[in-house]
């Protein structure tokens, strides 16, 4: 075995291990997909639990699938414990637990996997990344009440019991600071740190201004990403502007993908608004930087709409890319304070097409060149330090004669 690099974790002569539990698409997730080269720059030997883990190297996982949608269905009308059972505990492996009893370091993503959790007994030190706000009410209509609602409450409470099993050995994080403190005061514990998913500093070739002017929108086909709003705007801007959307699909919602496309159609935008297919994570920025202006919409339909601080945001900016965004406070605050575009007072059409053609050429120049100025502060490796800070500390806490180098 080769020895560990300077500056990372050493357990004795051994790598030291960690389980990571997750139910989103680990492969293509920004967030995850950080968390996985952070603690493989430690020195940890991996193990996961989750969902999406094809094509992922010298890691040793055990996959939990996401059922078909009636499949699903049906489980939702279970009652708690055997809605996650159905969904969840099913697939998960007896061992798993001896694992997670003798790893040195425990990581979970989300809330998923925590009521198997509160049912085994370890002494492993625990770090819980929470990407969203679970603590506000669930919103939505009388049928996601009744098919979400329960179980979103059983949920959360199991997350307050486990927090309070292991405060004595638990690190966590979150997104944003308005769901860290929401957080701290629900789990009554006063550390709840903050990882921006920003990805690495990467250098880009950046191109000039010019009309046709290259607006561009990537992430999830989802309905409460603006999608609409940002097709719908186009017709008032085919003269001058023209739309990429990069968009990945939602199997689990695929009517909105269809929506968009026949808005194109209805609209005629065809040399407007083109679809690019997205790319891997890796490569989302060098995609973007041939465009001017990122539309980074977002709604307040739920509490994490509206203050979320979401991976396309910090993409675009390493992408060199002026910013335009809604009211959401979060984007708002960073893109006021470093100057990188605008921030529209609603996420009505009308705001965004005004905002838009109030543009000069210059203008969105000077703001690409404040984006390019601000990518060191708004990239990971502030959040990359408050990890294996958080990381350290609680391995120490817990085990005091292992060494650190």
């Amino acid at each position: 075995m080769k020895n560990p690099k300077k500056g990372v974790l050493t357990t004795g002569m051994r790598r030291p291990t960690a389980i990571i539990l997750s139910y989103s698409r680990v492969n293509s997730d920004p967030r995850l997909l950080r968390q996985i080269e952070w603690l493989q720059d430690l020195g940890f030997e991996l193990t996961i639990l989750g969902y999406g883990l094809g094509g992922l190297k010298s890691i040793s996982g055990h996959e939990v699938p996401i059922q078909r949608a009636a499949k699903r269905f049906f489980h939702y009308l279970k009652p708690n414990t055997s809605r996650f059972q159905s969904l969840f505990g099913n697939y998960i492996p007896e061992h798993l637990s001896n694992q997670i009893a003798s790893a040195d370091l425990l990581v979970v993503n989300e809330l998923e996997f925590v009521p198997y959790l509160n049912s085994i007994e370890f002494q492993t030190p625990v770090y819980l990344d929470l990407h969203e706000n679970h603590v506000d009410p669930l919103p939505g209509s009388f049928l996601e009440q009744i098919f979400f609602g329960k179980y979103w409450k059983w949920q959360v409470s199991e997350a307050g019991k486990f927090v309070g099993k292991h405060k004595e050995s638990i690190f966590i994080t979150t997104v944003e600071a308005r769901i860290a403190a929401k957080y701290k005061d629900f789990f009554d514990f006063e550390k709840v740190s903050i990882i921006f998913n920003a990805p690495k500093v990467i250098e880009l070739p950046q191109s000039s201004v010019e009309i046709p002017v290259k607006l561009v929108h990537h992430g999830m086909t989802k309905s409460n990403r603006g999608i609409e709003t940002i097709v719908a705007s186009m017709t008032a801007l085919r003269d001058s502007f023209q739309l990429t959307l990069m968009l990945v699909k939602e199997p689990t919602i695929p009517f909105v993908a269809a929506k968009i496309q026949a808005m194109k159609i209805m609209r005629n935008l065809g040399a407007t608004v083109r679809n690019e297919p997205p790319v891997n994570v890796a490569s989302v920025s060098q995609a973007l930087c041939q465009h001017d202006i990122a539309l980074v919409l977002g709604s307040n339909r739920t509490g994490n709409d509206l203050y979320a601080l979401p991976n396309k945001f910090f993409q675009s900016i390493q992408a060199g890319l002026m910013i335009i965004c809604g009211p959401n406070p979060a984007v708002a605050e960073i893109v006021r304070e470093y100057g990188l575009g605008i921030v529209l007072p609603d996420w009505k059409r009308k705001s965004l097409v005004r905002a838009i053609l109030s543009l000069e050429l210059d203008q969105i120049e000077h703001f690409k060149a404040n984006v390019r100025a601000s990518r060191f502060d708004l990239s990971e490796s502030k959040s990359k330090q408050v990890f294996v800070d958080g990381v350290k500390e609680i391995l120490e806490s817990r085990v005091r004669d292992r060494s650190f180098s």
